[in-house]
């Protein structure tokens, strides 16, 4: 695509690449988002099982290290930059 629109610029204004830039962001904003709202509600769901945590002296929950895992983590962490990106941009364009 990127050989074919060297070659002729014109297909850029023939296409409404702005509309499909658009429909992208918001695309790939909703799906990060869905991904991190997932990640929330499992560790939210794990810290009411009694599996995940212990009671201690005082009767205060404590929490097991295993209520989250590295993966999940790194998967919250790493997406933020392209969610925030990707959002930012979505909803430029749908205010201007």
């Amino acid at each position: 695509m990127v050989v074919m629109l060297m070659q002729t610029p014109q297909i850029i204004y023939k296409y409404k690449l702005e509309f499909i830039l658009l429909v992208e962001s918001g695309l790939v904003f909703i799906l990060l988002l869905s991904v991190k709202i997932r990640i929330t509600l499992r560790i939210f769901l794990r810290s009411r099982n009694p599996e995940y945590y212990d009671i201690n002296f005082f009767g205060k929950k404590v929490y097991k290290q295993k209520i989250i895992s590295k993966g999940e983590v790194a998967a919250y962490i790493l997406t933020m930059p392209v969610t925030l990106f990707a959002g930012a941009y979505f909803f430029a364009k749908i205010l201007v």
